[in-house]
């Protein structure tokens, strides 16, 4: 039976979607495996950033420090806990925390969040470890203002390029007297990624591998290999790879 034009249509694309929900599933997998790694960085960061500024209150170094530190683990746990996206986590303002109170008198906090991806609204149940977070959050944005409670800022939209309303947004004053935005929690978390599992060029390194127990940057597991089996790794990697060991055939492996 022959083809017609319409059992073609879209047989391209269809293929190239499929690989790329390949590889969205490959990087959700990867990302997951890696968590445990970030999340005890980011909190060991901070621990580290209090216990310098507790020694030295008066030293700015240790109070930049700290404040970096401290929205590292705070931007990543916020999301972690809660599960909203980056952009949803942008929006949020002191007035999206609602105060419930059971039957019985009991009293319970719900995170509104406004709708974004799906162009739906919904609520989540604050526990304690999110509740733990966003008492963090509010502490520190007052008192990088000196303010009792948390002021009110011009929202800017990085995805739409459009300012927002003037709200007390939730995630601010990390350094700079504005809402954090979308970009900047990204760049966070990809510096954070970076140092945690040790890929990618941290801070501008443009050296390639590192030398060292515990080096910064690409690491690799190097032994020599056929040529028959070698194919595209010693072109893709072999002028990084070359100054630690005396081949130029390789077969690698990521930590």
């Amino acid at each position: 039976m022959p083809l017609e034009r319409h059992d073609l249509v879209g047989v391209g694309f269809e293929k190239a979607r499929r690989r790329q929900q390949k590889r969205q599933v490959a990087a959700i997998f990867d990302l997951e495996r890696e968590v445990p790694k970030i999340r005890a960085l980011a909190a060991r960061r901070w621990q580290d950033a209090q216990a310098r500024l507790a020694a030295g209150p008066a030293q700015r170094v240790a109070q930049r420090e700290e404040v970096d530190a401290f929205w590292d683990w705070a931007l990543l746990e916020l999301l972690l806990q809660s599960g909203v996206l980056i952009e949803e986590a942008c929006e949020l303002t002191t007035l999206d925390i609602l105060r419930r109170r059971h039957a019985d008198g009991r009293t319970y906090y719900l995170l509104h969040v406004k709708p974004s991806k799906f162009d739906r609204a919904r609520v989540i149940p604050i526990g304690d470890g999110l509740g733990r977070v966003i008492g963090q959050i509010i502490r520190h944005v007052k008192a990088f203002y000196g303010t009792s409670e948390v002021p009110a800022c011009d929202g800017w939209d990085s995805r739409e390029k459009a300012a927002g309303p003037h709200a007390p947004y939730l995630l601010q004053g990390a350094g700079h007297p504005s809402q954090i935005t979308y970009g900047k929690i990204r760049s966070r978390f990809a510096r954070l990624y970076s140092a945690a599992v040790g890929r990618g060029r941290p801070n501008g390194d443009k050296r390639g591998l590192v030398r060292g127990i515990n080096p910064i940057g690409w690491m690799a597991d190097v032994a020599y290999v056929p040529s028959s089996e070698n194919r595209s790794h010693g072109s893709s990697l072999g002028a990084k790879l070359r100054p630690f060991c005396d081949g130029t055939k390789f077969q690698y492996a990521f930590n």
